[in-house]
């Protein structure tokens, strides 16, 4: 129903010209007056404005999803407990009230998390101290339990859950779902999407988004002048003098007063959510992407509506405050950006795992993007009026889920892959299937007719992709699973979540209890010798120092293999360079995804061969104790440059007897610079040839920016004993001479899947040996 429609009875309203400015003013504050104590606005009716509780349903406003306050508390009783069942089960269901705890030493997982922890306890500060794909809010995401960071972990996941449930009920209350229909769809929402953290968190940006349009889109019913069919109304085709345009100048203000008044109560439930997104870019770098994206979406929204940005505005100046109230300055904030654009770059090449995808695989992948967006593409069609509202909400989904895409299947990332894609497209589909149609009237056209029938098949479409992602033990494949069997499944998580909930109250210790227990394994485990000042922990394995309490100096990629570009490598290089070095270093060999171990932070062996020595080598992680001067030197120029193509054997030179350091420039072509944007590029695999009695040939991943940068190509070093000979001879009088028969005869660079991936890459590689050899000692 329109404004001004024949609809509303005579008796609601007065002609307008009737009305002195003083007496309009006067009503307006009466009906504000009387709108605030839940009565019968009746003065309404002098001013041409819709009476009664039907039209804030109209525009909206209905009761069971209206404010009672600045809070976000709804003013009718009815829906009041829907909305507190909702918000309660989030609060249950989203925090980690059982947290994650240190399991083990070895793993790369429980290192870093622990690190984002013990950065809050410590005082380091990302974008000085530290770069990760972490920031100072990581310890909020990754969820692991430290008893000084508990309270405050638990405090934030609390403010998610609520926000996140307010959310999700407003978008859903968009459509024509009944009270008890939206409540379940909301709980099952919930339920599926709080399995995972990344999840959550763009689910957060997708519904922020679609409850922003959906309040432009309301704002404007109220505020349009569009569609009166009365001849009393505002919408008059012609002015035939002055007075009757001052009767319609005075009617749109009373309908911009009552706009106000009404929607004015939703700025604070619509900011919430802005100012909880301006953190997240400062828990993981992936949310600034996100959070961009976002703003580009919410400041074009307003800005096609004529209307101030408010929330981009919000967003833009409460993203460096949150950053501030970390403890770091502006001038930190905007290098911790920039080198996670570094991380970024690289981490298609870097961290893309697993089987490359075939053409047809590619093709059935982005039919699934194209199915799971149809009925959102086709619910947007009809229920915005504005085309450049249409492509600006479709660009805003598709780079969404792009973001997506490269976040969790360029990774190859089986653990938590499906919830996430699925808790983000979730909320879309459903928002698809749910949202009304601006135009009620019949209509035979083909978006119509597919919006409809889709409209039935959402409930078992749904169900069916909550069950499979239940059941889901794998990327690859699904668990047969029993009735029994699957009813665990579901109702396992809460389960935990409860008892964790009963323990809490009965010993509020217990975590505390198995935090301490886990420490005590790691260090029963991992027993290093004893060290005094300040130590580093190369590659990865950080947990082993926490759990020792030693005195940690991380290197600024406290994690070696994110360190995958030159700008990354050289960071890391500098900390054991430069005078601020650790005293010692615990150093084992570690690989992450079959790379060579060496291609970890490349640069850093160079600088911890040259400036630490061998201490201890009794325990699992040699000692390294730093040295008074730099020991070791690179030549300046290249002893053999060749420029080869792929598959050829290179043999490295017979001269280079002690270590060989090595340079392998490959170039990406112009599909494969495309590839690496929408995809990834090809694995690339180093085939490395041994002197031994009999040669053995050794297969590694290559990672280009890495080789770019050199590596330390001979001798091989694979094994615990490879790493103690290795920094053994090169210690010892006879450094230019290899031990134990691991110096490299040969390499060669192929890559992986079928001939088409040629196409990617030039098809010749520049490949370059330096000599490592003894500074001579200064008299």
């Amino acid at each position: 129903m329109k404004f001004g429609e024949e609809s509303c009875s005579s008796s609601c309203r007065i002609p307008v010209g009737k009305l002195s400015l003083r007496s309009l003013v006067s009503k307006v504050a009466i009906s504000l007056r009387e709108m605030s104590r839940h009565r019968q606005p009746s003065t309404n009716a002098s001013l041409g404005i819709p009476c009664g509780e039907s039209h804030l349903k109209q525009h909206g406003r209905a009761t069971s999803d209206g404010l009672a306050s600045e809070l976000l508390v709804p003013q009718n009783a009815t829906a009041v407990m829907p909305w507190l069942l909702i918000i309660t089960f989030s609060v249950f269901r989203v925090p980690p009230w059982l947290p994650l705890f240190t399991v083990e030493s070895n793993g790369v997982d429980p290192s870093w998390q622990m690190l984002l922890n013990q950065a809050i306890r410590n005082g380091w500060v990302f974008g000085r101290d530290l770069f990760f794909t972490y920031g100072p809010f990581g310890f909020i995401h990754a969820r692991m339990f430290h008893p000084e960071t508990w309270s405050v972990l638990i405090a934030a996941w609390a403010g998610i859950a609520v926000i996140m449930a307010d959310l999700v009920w407003r978008v859903t209350g968009h459509g024509r779902l009944t009270t008890t229909s939206r409540t379940l769809w909301s709980i099952a929402l919930i339920e599926l999407i709080s399995r995972d953290a990344m999840a959550m968190c763009f689910n957060l940006h997708a519904l922020i988004y679609l409850e922003a349009v959906h309040s432009l889109k309301k704002q404007a019913g109220l505020n349009s002048t569009e569609s009166c069919s009365s001849p009393q109304g505002f919408q008059q085709r012609k002015y035939a003098n002055i007075q009757s345009t001052a009767k319609a100048l005075r009617t749109f203000a009373s309908v911009r007063l009552h706009a106000a008044s009404v929607h004015s109560r939703s700025y604070f439930r619509q900011a919430l959510p802005i100012l909880l997104l301006a953190t997240l870019p400062w828990a993981k770098f992936s949310y600034f992407v996100t959070a961009a994206l976002l703003g580009i979406a919410l400041f074009s929204a307003d800005y096609l509506q004529r209307r101030f940005p408010w929330r981009a505005t919000l967003l833009l100046v409460a993203c460096p405050l949150a950053w501030t109230l970390t403890g770091g300055t502006l001038d930190e904030c905007l290098e911790f950006i920039s080198m996670g654009f570094q991380l970024t770059i690289g981490y298609s090449a870097a961290m893309g795992l697993g089987p490359d995808t075939s053409a047809g695989g590619m093709v059935v992948i982005s039919t699934g993007f194209v199915v799971l967006l149809l009925p959102v593409w086709l619910s947007l069609r009809l229920h915005h009026d504005d085309r450049r509202q249409r492509v600006l909400t479709s660009l805003f989904f598709w780079g969404l889920l792009f973001i997506v895409w490269k976040s969790f299947f360029v990774r190859w990332c089986q653990a938590d892959r499906i919830p996430a894609f699925l808790g983000t497209v979730l909320p879309l589909i459903i928002y698809g299937f749910v949202a009304r149609f601006a135009d009620r009237r019949p209509s035979r056209t083909i978006p119509h007719v597919i919006h409809e029938v889709s409209r039935w098949f959402t409930g078992p479409a749904l169900l069916a992709v909550m069950l499979v992602v239940i059941s889901a033990a794998s990327v690859e494949a699904i668990r047969p699973l029993t009735v029994v069997g699957l009813l665990g499944e579901i109702f396992t998580p809460a389960q935990d979540q409860l008892r964790a909930v009963v323990e809490s109250v009965k010993d509020p210790e217990w975590r505390n209890r198995i935090h301490e227990t886990q420490l005590a394994e790691i260090r029963k485990s991992n027993p290093i010798p004893q060290v005094d000042g300040t130590l580093d922990v190369f590659p990865s394995r950080l947990a082993i120092a926490f759990a020792h309490h030693l005195k940690l100096k991380p290197r600024p990629l406290p994690q070696s293999y994110t360190a995958y570009t030159p700008e990354l490598i050289e960071r890391n290089a500098e900390h054991f360079r430069g005078p601020q070095a650790p005293d010692h270093v615990l150093m084992s060999i570690g690989e992450i995804d079959g790379r060579l171990p060496t291609m970890e932070d490349s640069q850093a062996w160079f600088e911890l061969l040259s400036n630490y020595e061998l201490a201890d080598a009794h325990y699992e992680l040699l000692q390294l104790r730093r040295r008074g001067r730099p020991f070791l030197t690179l030549s300046q120029e290249p002893i053999l440059r060749k420029t080869c193509r792929w598959g050829e054997t290179v043999s490295l030179p017979e001269s280079l007897t002690g270590p060989v350091w090595c340079r392998i420039q490959i170039t990406p072509a112009l599909p494969g610079r495309v590839a690496s944007i929408l995809y990834r590029l090809p694995e690339i695999r180093l085939h490395v040839r041994v002197y031994q009695d009999e040669p053995s040939l050794s297969s590694f991943r290559l990672i280009p920016e890495s080789a770019e940068s050199g590596f330390l190509i001979s001798p091989l070093a694979e094994t615990r004993d490879d790493l103690i000979a290795l920094w053994r001879a090169t210690e010892s009088s006879e450094s230019g001479h290899s031990t134990d028969g691991r110096r490299v005869a040969s390499i060669a660079c192929e890559f992986a899947g079928n001939e088409w991936n040629q196409l990617m890459f030039e098809s010749n590689i520049s490949v370059e040996f330096f000599g490592i050899s003894t500074l001579p000692v200064r008299p």
